[in-house]
């Protein structure tokens, strides 16, 4: 990053990051979503901004209420959404061939009107969000992209994923190369990619789904060219994980190498700053840190927030104040890694580096037999999260529990067959097939949204991918 961008940055994430303009402005609650205001841009540059409410802070005794927040604001911003620009996707087709190999006629018209969206989801970073970065908390990005949609105005990291797989099956193919490439220019800016497209993102990641989405796309383009001069920004990417996020797990006098979430932060998610600060509350100062930290984990995770992170004395719960993503290993994590690996091997070895190639594919043995050794669990015929604080598997379902089947890292020392008979076993104990709707995110209803009853598309899909593999019939 440029010495003046670097600049840009901190001088934008006082306003929107930290600092006593976000902490007032939040905690008066002028805008029901707190993320209103971190999407605002400034009508005027930083140090005007903070002067100004330096002066409003001076003439109310540090006590403004909420209608002089709320006029300092409306003064001081602008609202939400002015740098971006609505952007059709010039590859779109009206009606791409895979619509034709739908037989059902309501199916059929029901994917026409999902590819219609794809004109609706386009946007572009204005220039001048470029020119003047100190102003908007949007992460420049070179080229365009497709958001999800509603209050999510900025593209998403693991998303991303998806929209990608459902772009190069609408034949869209430049718009895919053009998302990879902005993905591929964050690699090369921060050394990994932020949750998303904000500068309050910038403490955590999400899922890295990058060699994922570059895979589907060298599969279904077979461009060799882009794959040599990217990878480099590929392994860039992987080596974070391996730097930032593994951790090693001794069992039976061996050490294994996994990987987990793991933000550490003192402040609260600015996009949800208020929700985070009242849930803080009646804690004291370090465990309000410790305690922030896990929130920001469990959202690097994808996974915000769920049952799954409540732990109390190495049971789960249904209360968010036992949030503890930080003492869980996830299986989930560790499988895309391992796919990762598995995958950066393939790609050495299409561009005839064999040592690169044996070197992942080491890695991705390696951390095989860790998803092989540690995580499973014999008596329940499934894998689970471990839990690092306890030394144990954490039981209970949860429909990332069969991500090794995805990225095809469940060892050598069970036959997959077998694995799936018992998978399939442990699925119908617990009635999986019952609930309407699909697969269930998790069986604890919590009210959380990545709990019972809800269930979240990317886990349905890994769970069809299983179920085409594996359990057909």
């Amino acid at each position: 990053m440029s010495t003046l961008a670097s600049h840009n940055q901190n001088m934008i994430s006082n306003i929107f990051c930290s600092g006593e303009i976000l902490h007032y402005v939040q905690m008066s609650r002028i805008f029901n979503d707190s993320k209103h205001f971190v999407d605002m841009k400034l009508k005027y540059p930083v140090w005007r901004v903070e002067d100004e409410f330096k002066l409003l802070l001076n003439v109310t005794n540090n006590n403004p209420d909420k209608e002089d927040l709320k006029k300092f604001v409306e003064k001081n911003f602008d609202p939400p959404g002015s740098g971006f620009e609505p952007w059709i996707p010039d590859d779109w087709k009206k009606r791409p061939k895979f619509i034709d190999n739908i037989q059902d006629v309501h199916l059929q018209n029901w994917a026409l009107q999902l590819n219609a969206i794809w004109t609706k989801l386009g946007r572009s970073i204005s220039e001048d969000v470029e020119r003047n970065s100190s102003l908007y908390s949007q992460i420049y990005v070179p080229h365009p992209f497709i958001i999800p949609g509603g209050r999510f105005r900025e593209f998403y990291y693991w998303d991303s994923y998806w929209i990608i797989d459902g772009l190069l099956l609408s034949e869209m193919f430049d718009t895919a190369l053009k998302m990879l490439l902005n993905y591929i220019y964050l690699v090369e800016l921060y050394g990994y990619i932020p949750n998303g497209g904000r500068v309050y993102f910038l403490e955590r990641s999400q899922p890295p789904f990058l060699i994922p989405m570059f895979n589907l796309y060298y599969e279904a383009t077979k461009n060799d060219m882009l794959l040599m001069e990217n990878i480099a920004t590929l392994e860039k990417e992987f080596q974070f994980w391996m730097k930032n996020r593994s951790v090693t797990i001794v069992k039976d006098g061996i050490t294994y190498i996994a990987f987990q979430y793991r933000v550490e932060t003192d402040s609260p998610r600015p996009e949800s700053y208020y929700e985070d600060v009242l849930k803080a509350q009646n804690l004291s100062n370090d465990s309000k840190n410790l305690f922030y930290s896990e929130i920001k984990t469990a959202a690097e995770s994808g996974w915000d927030f769920s049952s799954r992170w409540f732990l109390s004395d190495g049971e789960r719960t249904l209360n968010f104040s036992d949030l503890h993503p930080s003492h869980l290993v996830p299986v989930c994590l560790t499988s895309i890694i391992a796919n990762n690996a598995k995958t950066l091997s393939k790609f050495f070895e299409i561009l005839n580096d064999q040592n690169k190639s044996d070197e992942y594919n080491n890695i991705a043995n390696d951390i095989n037999k860790t998803i092989s050794r540690v995580f499973w669990n014999d008596d329940e015929g499934m894998w689970f999260d471990y839990n690092i604080k306890q030394n144990k598997v954490q039981k209970g379902f949860y429909p990332s529990n069969l991500m090794p089947l995805w990225a095809k890292a469940y060892g050598t020392e069970r036959d997959v067959t077998y694995i799936a008979e018992c998978i399939i076993s442990y699925l119908n104990r617990i009635n999986i097939t019952s609930y309407p709707g699909g697969i269930p995110t998790s069986l604890m209803n919590s009210s959380q949204q990545w709990d019972l009853p809800n269930g979240w598309a990317p886990l349905q899909y890994f769970a069809c991918y299983w179920i085409t593999k594996y359990w057909r019939n």
